[in-house]
């Protein structure tokens, strides 16, 4: 019986990605390769789903964990198993405070899907990775 469960669940979660249902919505964190920045997305429509236009709220901090305000904030990504950019051109504009807001992201498919934050602030520069399984 527990095997049946099991297997049940299972094949409910593969029919859920595979249908494009919400991905469960959750924070997603990354320290930069230099670990100068950090970067914390939040998805303003909550569950993220397969073909929609998606926003998140981006917090930026250095590495004392105050605020970074005035950084230019270049976006790039894709899928990098299949070889692709994102099938739309993603915006980054500044809210104020250290807060940010990524506009036009679209997940065309299910799978793994990386989004790069190239952040200049104050003279420095790191780029932080998000990595978002569909």
């Amino acid at each position: 019986m527990k095997f049946l469960l099991k297997h049940l669940r299972l094949s409910a979660f593969a029919l859920t990605l595979s249908l494009g249902l919400p991905a469960s919505a959750a924070d997603f964190t990354a320290l930069g390769e230099q670990a100068i920045f950090q970067v914390t997305l939040t998805s303003l429509s909550g569950d993220l789903k397969i073909g929609d236009f998606e926003e998140f709220e981006i917090a930026i901090v250095d590495s004392s964990g105050a605020p970074v305000a005035g950084a230019t904030v270049v976006f790039s990504g894709g899928m990098p198993g299949h070889g692709h950019g994102f099938p739309t051109a993603p915006t980054v504009s500044e809210i104020g405070g250290g807060l940010y807001k990524l506009e036009g992201v679209k997940f065309s498919m299910g799978g793994a899907w990386e989004i790069n934050l190239t952040i200049s602030a104050d003279s420095k520069t790191d780029t932080a990775s998000v990595q978002i399984e569909m």
